[in-house]
């Protein structure tokens, strides 16, 4: 069901602004790219567009210089600064994403599930805005061989992967779209093409002919060459 809960030093790189999207949706892009520090880089997303981010919280650890009490007021700014329609988040505790659901505006609200079921581990959770985004549907698969068995891992990876994904109507264009989100494994290049095989499948089997958006932290490099079939 869904999680709802109103309401430093950020890991290198875990900002991501540039996104997958699949059968074109409008989305909001920088003006400027010389902007101040203090103004936003994107900000609330203006007449139809979306604001979409993903983002790797980076676990909530409390070791020094990068615990999550010294991160997250440079997150909780980030955050107020940019308002994004909707938010993927990887690596984020229970805890952690209570945070950031409190650091949020009010009108704010998510959706996840850990890795290990419930509120273990680590989530690929998906925040929103209420004002504009309504959750129609939603659900949770594992990156294994048996996709709907809880903490399930058979490629080879140490650690367990999944999927978190949400079908959603938008108030302001009166259309609907499904966003996914992910976080591959970062050692075993068979078990992230594994992932995005059965990623593509699954997308195929429950957004036929919906625009999609997909957030993660996949563990590639950006021009890395896959032998994935396409999409």
């Amino acid at each position: 069901m869904p999680r709802r809960t109103h309401g430093g030093m950020l890991r290198p790189l875990g900002l991501v602004v540039a996104l997958l999207v699949l059968f074109g949706l409008p989305l909001s892009v920088p003006a400027k790219a010389d902007r101040g520090s203090e103004a936003p880089l994107i900000g609330p997303a203006r007449g139809d567009a979306l604001h979409v981010m993903s983002y790797n919280l980076r676990f909530a650890s409390d070791r020094t210089p990068n615990s999550w009490p010294q991160r997250r007021p440079a997150m909780a700014e980030l955050l107020r600064h940019e308002q994004p329609t909707v938010l993927g988040t990887q690596e984020g505790l229970y805890p952690q994403l209570k945070d950031i659901a409190a650091d949020l505006p009010g009108y704010y609200d998510w959706i996840g599930e850990g890795r290990g079921g419930g509120s273990r581990d680590e989530f690929t959770a998906v925040f929103y805005d209420t004002r504009r985004l309504e959750p129609l549907a939603f659900d949770h698969f594992w990156l294994s061989d048996t996709p709907t068995v809880v903490g399930s891992n058979t490629w080879g990876n140490s650690v367990t992967r999944m999927v978190t994904w949400v079908r959603f109507a938008d108030h302001r264009t009166g259309v609907e779209l499904v966003v996914v989100n992910t976080h591959f494994d970062d050692q075993s290049d068979y078990a992230r093409r594994r992932s995005a095989e059965l990623l593509r499948d699954r997308i195929n089997g429950f957004a036929p002919g919906l625009p999609v958006i997909l957030t993660g932290d996949f563990n590639t490099a950006a021009a890395a060459r896959t032998r994935t079939a396409s999409w």
